[in-house]
């Protein structure tokens, strides 16, 4: 649309050509008049635009336009011009704030609906109660008032002394230092401080005249100069100066001179002495209002993020818990010999000495590893090599049986029925980490970050499939009792994960990595997630109470390694140390 208005209306002045010629002979007369003056108009705006502020942006849209005086002559005219008004502080507050963007406040103003909806009209209380109001110059545009008084026009402009000024034409003028030690401005500074002295005078001005115009009956102008000194006139000088000396000879003015020592027989009596303060009202400190406290704080959680893993150490001992989670104190040792944590500590216990000597974490590390480099599509076994070189870089010996025992569980799940099904999944991620928020009672308004990752996430036709391979020795156990027994917690925490990111059905597969092709699978629903987030806001109850208990059956498995072990814990050793619980 702009495009075509410039063909209409050329910039530089010269006759319309080719299309735009074309347009003007098709307008009524009426319209190309309204055109031919509004687009030199608009030009020198979008032209001054980077500028000027955005307040005198719009202040100039508006009264070059002439639209202050059309929507003064609507009904509740005052009113509606008090909103425009108040759109221009809008825009003086937004360019202190965040810089001046037209593009942004325009977003902002759009986004927040801050003219119409939000805020409301602007107030016009001002023109209806009968009281002494107080504004700016900025603030009473638009409005008028019986009676007027514009105080302070004995105060000097304030000059701006900064030792580099760039005007908008592109004029640069700087404060040089001279060989002698002192410092002197260019003469190309002299002069932008003469013509932006010139500029400034005008704004002064301008801005009197908006004051002096809001009186509709009376105006009362006071300022404190000098009237036995006048110097020459200079601009940026105090307005009373020139006030007076443009005012004070017209009809219908009274120019009334106060000196200092005529401030007391000018003044009424009642205001020349003070005020006789009146008597104390009886039993005042009773009546007074006892002092505000701030409020207490909510008490912070002792841990405001937990994972299934810390679900898990709390439910085995709280004290622990806390030792490790909250106090973050490092591992204890048993006896001169430190004790690496035994299953009890991490998993179920195996039913039987393992028959590899690689430790079980440093095991389940392993298969992790090895399986997320998996190709659910085209399934390979790695090369022993590979398998070597990831137990030599955790720092323990590679023997036959541990490369045998990992490559040999890639294997099986590589020809199971799951990594097919998860192979023909719409979307798979490995690793996928997640986190939700609980809010639980007791906790002072304050959340509980639940986070975690999940082996493998699926997505199905009919939801989501998440899958977390397990390398538990199994011996005579039951997968299905496994997972209920130690992996219950895990299994909640994922559903709800994924209940809580959209899915209408989620589905949790174990899948114990001895044997692959007997999962152990559970689905849930949407119409589950407020039991499953209850249940999960019960397990973490003694968390967010700061309830930190140590087990009522300690035993070695369990204390192995606890930071609390050697001297904090109210259990004594033979309790700690004991090979089973008692």
């Amino acid at each position: 649309a702009w495009d075509a208005l410039e063909r209409l209306v050329p910039a530089d002045g010269c006759g319309r050509e080719g299309p735009g010629a074309a347009l003007a002979a098709a307008l009524p007369d009426g319209d190309l008049r309204r055109i031919e003056a509004f687009v030199p108009r608009f030009r020198a705006q979008r032209r001054d635009a980077p500028r000027v502020s955005l307040e005198r942006l719009i202040d100039r849209a508006v009264t070059e336009s002439g639209y202050d005086r059309a929507v003064l002559a609507l009904p509740a005219g005052g009113r509606r011009m008090a909103n425009v008004r108040k759109l221009m502080r809008m825009a003086r507050e937004f360019e202190a704030e965040e810089g001046r963007d037209l593009r942004a406040f325009i977003d902002f103003v759009a986004e927040r609906d801050l003219v119409s909806e939000r805020e409301g009209q602007a107030p016009l209380e001002s023109e209806d109660v009968d009281a002494v109001r107080l504004m700016t110059v900025h603030r009473a545009k638009g409005l008028e008032f019986p009676v007027v008084c514009v105080a302070d026009l004995g105060k000097k402009g304030r000059e701006d002394d900064s030792a580099l000024r760039i005007t908008e034409d592109g004029s640069v003028g700087i404060r040089l230092a001279s060989i002698q030690g002192g410092r002197m401005d260019s003469a190309q500074l002299v002069q932008i401080k003469k013509r932006q002295k010139r500029e400034d005078e005008e704004e002064e001005r301008r801005v009197f005249y908006v004051a002096a115009t809001r009186a509709q009956e009376h105006l009362i102008l006071s300022g404190a100069t000098d009237l036995e000194k006048l110097p020459e006139a200079s601009d940026m000088e105090e307005p009373m100066r020139w006030v007076r000396a443009a005012l004070a000879e017209r009809p219908g003015v009274r120019l009334e001179e106060v000196r200092p020592d005529e401030l007391d027989t000018t003044l009424p009596a009642a205001d020349s002495r003070p005020a006789t303060p009146l008597p104390e009202p009886v039993g005042l400190d009773a009546l007074q209002a006892p002092a505000l406290g701030a409020p207490a704080v909510p008490a912070a959680l002792p841990v405001g993020r937990l994972s299934y893993s810390g679900l898990e150490s709390y439910k085995r001992c709280g004290y622990r818990f806390y030792l490790e989670r909250a106090l973050r104190l490092p591992g204890g040792h048993v006896g001169e010999q430190p004790v690496r944590p035994g299953p009890g500590v991490t998993g179920p216990s195996p039913p039987a000495e393992s028959p590899s000597p690689l430790p079980a974490l440093l095991r389940g590390s392993l298969i992790h590893l090895l399986l997320e480099e998996m190709d659910f599509a085209v399934p390979t076994v790695p090369p022993a090599e590979r398998v070597e070189e990831l137990i030599d870089a955790h720092g323990e010996e590679v023997r036959p049986a541990d490369v045998n025992d990992l490559c040999s569980m890639v294997e099986r799940f590589a020809a199971s029925p799951l990594r097919r099904r998860i192979a023909s999944a719409a979307r798979v991620r490995t690793e996928l980490p997640f986190a939700f928020s609980l809010e639980p009672d007791g906790a002072g308004g304050r959340s509980l970050l639940i986070n975690g990752v999940v082996d493998v996430h699926a997505v199905e036709d009919r939801g989501v499939l998440i899958v977390d391979y397990k390398s538990d020795r199994l011996g005579e156990r039951d997968p299905a009792l496994l997972t209920a027994e130690a992996y219950e917690t895990q299994r909640l925490v994922y559903a709800l994960a994924a209940l809580r990111a959209g899915h209408d059905r989620v589905e949790v597969t174990y899948c114990f990595l001895e044997c692959p092709e007997e999962p152990v699978a559970s689905v849930f629903g949407t119409a589950e997630a407020p039991e499953l987030e209850r249940r999960l806001v019960e397990l973490a109850a003694g968390v967010v109470s700061g309830s930190f208990r140590p087990s009522d059956r300690p035993h070695l498995a369990l204390c192995a390694g606890c930071p609390g072990q050697p001297a904090l814990c109210s259990w004594g050793p033979e309790r700690t140390l004991a090979a089973e619980p008692a």
